[in-house]
């Protein structure tokens, strides 16, 4: 049995780095987050893999419970 991307193992983390790119842009849950790393000096590169590791957790936390994505609510 072949690995099931066919040897492109670079594609899900290269895919999940860019949603999470797209996330410190737009998402309000890991925009203020990425922000935040920022600030304390944290540089880019690290910040965004940072987002990507949240992100990946999120994930996985909504495939455990089977949930779909909510935006929070506005205050």
């Amino acid at each position: 049995m072949g690995p099931i991307v066919l040897g492109r193992f670079d594609v899900f983390p290269t895919a999940l780095t860019v949603a999470a790119l797209v996330a410190v842009r737009f998402n309000p849950t890991l925009r203020p987050f990425y922000a935040r790393l920022l600030r304390t000096g944290m540089a880019k590169k690290a910040a965004v893999l940072a987002a990507t590791r949240k992100l990946l957790d999120i994930l996985n936390a909504m495939l455990r419970h089977d949930e779909v994505w909510r935006a929070p609510k506005a205050a």
